[in-house]
């Protein structure tokens, strides 16, 4: 039996269905977003394994021409924006003892080749020969002087650089 005066507890129809959009409101919403920061998120780490991928292309260059043997250093100039370079160094990508590395540009994409015995050009690929592909360049200038290396590098849509390298293995 019910007393009079005293009410029911709970939700009306009315008050659930209010509740129920809402909710739906903010879960849209917030689903929204989840696509948002999933966007964001990838464009950032492609930027930024862009930018590790070029630092790393940038110290193995440094390290491959500080550590070069000068006498067995040659700098061809190519063209007005682009040498060729090919030096015996210590440093290996490839895990070799003393390589012969070389820096080449073909159609605008800056390579390095990595090989036991020295290269001559025309660059005639060998089974001793690894070749990687590293960057777009517009420009590729490398300038020695007694201590140091400059290298003029541009890479399209980037200012350009100017690089110093010094000369570690000076005898």
């Amino acid at each position: 039996m019910r007393r009079t005066g005293q009410q029911r507890g709970g939700f009306t129809l009315i008050e659930m269905m209010i509740a129920i959009a809402i909710f739906s409101l903010i879960t849209i919403y917030l689903y929204s977003m989840l696509g948002t920061l999933r966007h964001s998120t990838a464009a950032h780490q492609s930027h930024l394994d862009d930018a590790a991928f070029r630092s790393k292309v940038l110290k193995t260059l440094f390290l491959d021409l500080a550590l070069s043997d000068v006498n067995q250093t040659t700098i061809t100039n190519e063209d007005p924006r682009t040498d060729v370079i090919m030096a015996r160094t210590s440093h290996s990508v490839h895990r070799r003892v003393m390589p012969y590395v070389g820096y080449l540009v073909r159609d605008r994409t800056l390579y390095r080749f990595e090989s036991y015995t020295p290269a001559e050009l025309p660059l005639a690929l060998t089974d001793t020969m690894v070749v990687d592909r590293l960057l777009p360049v517009e420009t590729f200038r490398l300038y020695r002087n007694k201590s140091h290396y400059l290298l003029d590098l541009k890479l399209p849509e980037r200012d350009e650089q100017l690089l110093k390298i010094p000369i570690l293995n000076q005898k």
